[in-house]
């Protein structure tokens, strides 16, 4: 039990960088314009999990 409970620690201590514009600008190129999303209102949708 206490193997898990480090490795869950493990994954909530890492740092991100931030996603820059040249970032999405590649995702986009990737994936597609309408599948990247950058307006706020729209990435609503995706700021919580449904329970």
């Amino acid at each position: 039990m206490a193997e898990a409970d480090l490795r869950v620690q493990g994954f909530m201590d890492r740092h991100y960088r931030p996603v820059t514009a040249t970032i999405v600008t590649r995702l986009r190129a990737i994936v597609g314009e309408g599948h990247v999303y950058d307006d706020p209102a729209a990435l609503l949708d995706y700021a919580h999990d449904e329970v």
